[in-house]
């Protein structure tokens, strides 16, 4: 019994693990979309902008239920009294404790953001100075700076780290795994970003060009094809070296990750169809979103 209650509570958080990524990575996809605003469409760039860190915000909400309950569960791994409140205050909690403050950090840089935002008029010549989106600007990097510190900070050695191991290998190795991450979280931020402009396309053809609205649509897009795209091909030439030199054995237990690798793989190439057709379909994108969702759970119905 308690082995299935883990099991679905770690495909819970499995599955909100996705929508805390599209979050913490979406500020910074809007903030380079604003400053692109200063070569033209700025009409286009300032209200698709506000409107994506809408959505950015009610995402955000994700992150501040994730990282208690992920502690919780963690906590509960070793003990049948877990008290959330205490495990939070703990030594042991820490990690989850520090990365709740940032992401609520974030959170408010991002309520600022779009006030601020919200408060601007587009300029006549449709194209602006980064004067003019000044803070707007700053809070969407700094939002985009304090969700990228939950990615440390959720793995910070708060209670010291091995005698062997040295300070400065250990940071260096937490940054890069951050590192890595983060650039994961781009793939839902541009899948989900992706499924709001094409959800409120009649809404931005109002005020934008059917061009604008399709250089939208790509740049979305190309967040969401490329974000996996290293790990991906990373990984598929493991599992093609391993085919070759014959190691079925290896392969055989590695089955659940082969199954959620062809799922992302596909919606890979759906982003990507996204990024170079003329023409978008809606369909495509939610296929997309559903295979990476569908990802998260292969473990779960591989067990069924």
């Amino acid at each position: 019994m308690y082995s299935q209650t883990a099991s679905y509570s770690q495909s819970f958080l499995s599955l909100l693990d996705v929508f805390v990524n599209a979050a913490a990575a979406l500020p910074l996809v809007t903030a380079l979309g604003l400053i692109a605003g200063r070569r033209g469409n700025g009409a286009f760039c300032i209200a698709g902008n506000h409107l994506l860190l809408k959505y950015t915000l009610l995402l955000s909400i994700c992150g501040a239920i994730y990282f208690p309950c992920s502690c919780f569960f963690q906590i509960m791994a070793f003990t049948d009294n877990a008290n959330p409140v205490a495990a939070l205050g703990s030594l042991a909690g820490l990690p989850w404790t520090t990365s709740l403050a940032a992401w609520l950090c974030g959170m408010g840089l991002l309520a600022s953001g779009i006030h601020f935002l919200g408060g601007i008029t587009p300029p006549a010549n449709d194209r602006y100075t980064i004067k003019f989106i000044k803070l707007p600007l700053i809070c969407c990097l700094g939002s985009a700076l304090c969700f990228f510190a939950t990615y440390i900070l959720i793995n910070w050695p708060f209670a010291g780290l091995p005698a062997q191991l040295p300070w400065d290998r250990a940071i260096m190795a937490i940054f890069r795994n951050a590192t890595r991450h983060y650039f994961m979280a781009f793939c839902p931020a541009g899948a989900i970003g992706l499924i709001v402009m094409l959800c409120s396309w009649a809404h931005l053809s109002s005020f934008a060009t059917t061009a604008q609205c399709q250089s939208g649509r790509r740049w979305l897009a190309f967040w969401a094809a490329i974000g996996f795209l290293p790990n991906t091909l990373q990984k598929w030439g493991l599992i093609i070296g391993l085919a070759m030199s014959g190691n079925s054995g290896s392969l055989d237990a590695m089955h659940v990750d082969i199954i959620a690798l062809i799922l992302l793989s596909v919606a890979i190439c759906c982003w990507f169809w996204l990024l170079l057709a003329k023409k978008a379909r809606i369909w495509v994108a939610y296929a997309a979103f559903t295979l990476l969702l569908a990802r998260t759970l292969v473990p779960v119905f591989v067990t069924i």
